[in-house]
């Protein structure tokens, strides 16, 4: 009954059913992801549309034994995989620093200057890759890489970016150095609220202001930025006042 029934369009026999190719597995998927908003398919996405009856779970299942006309062994993420269409998270490929270092430096060319974060979101041009994911394979040790470190820290020794959990100590030299930059140039000492510290790489003068308030970074602490520049003569009490 259940051959007579096949025959006629009926119904499918399932001890009956034809071959099929991964050429065919793979021009569903590439049909699935042009209406599926360029999303391919998994083993739980259902039946494939135009192909009288055949599931991805379906598929995934003969992918697997090699019945059908396949050779077994797969599955319908390794095919996808395989042939370029879709990243097998359980199989994903080593990363090295050397790459992620050039997927960073195409993220600062295209970002006004700034190299990526944790938060960065997806790597563009890496097939998949996102800057979260690289910042946990650092830190872990995953796919090749050694256990440890992170994002920040590959930046900052390779590319010279701050490092917030490793900043470097400062000196009361380098400090007055940059005070005495900034009244060159505006003509009055700088106070806790005004901005950045010019060339300084990344420090701000409330940062400053902070270190020198809790004994940060090489500095003692119990004074603050204005109360510094008045032991040093540069300002009056009044004028450092904050």
């Amino acid at each position: 009954m259940a051959k007579l029934l096949a025959k006629h369009n009926v119904k499918r026999n399932p001890k009956g059913l034809p071959d099929v190719t991964e050429a065919q597995i793979l021009e569903w998927a590439d049909a699935y992801y042009k209406a599926h908003n360029q999303k391919y398919p998994s083993h739980e996405s259902g039946e494939i549309e135009g192909s009288d009856g055949e599931t991805w779970g379906g598929m995934n299942t003969t992918l697997g034994r090699g019945n059908r006309g396949l050779e077994g062994g797969s599955t319908l993420a390794k095919l996808l995989a395989e042939h370029g269409r879709k990243r097998n998270p359980k199989d994903l490929p080593d990363l090295t620093e050397a790459q992620i270092l050039e997927w960073a430096d195409a993220y600062y060319r295209a970002h006004d200057e700034k190299y990526p974060n944790q938060k960065s979101g997806e790597v563009e041009g890496s097939g998949g890759e996102a800057w979260s994911a690289i910042d946990q394979s650092l830190q872990h040790g995953r796919r090749g890489l050694e256990n440890g470190g992170s994002l920040v820290k590959l930046l900052a020794e390779h590319r010279g970016i701050r490092n917030p959990k490793d900043l470097p100590d400062l000196t009361e030299a380098q400090i007055l150095k940059w005070v005495d930059a900034y009244y060159r140039k505006h003509k009055k000492y700088p106070r806790r609220d005004s901005g950045e510290v010019e060339r300084s790489g990344g420090e701000t003068w409330s940062i400053i202001n902070l270190a020198f308030r809790n004994g940060r970074r090489g500095l003692a602490g119990g004074r603050t930025l204005g109360k510094y520049l008045a032991e040093n003569f540069r300002v009056t009490g009044e004028t450092a006042a904050e």
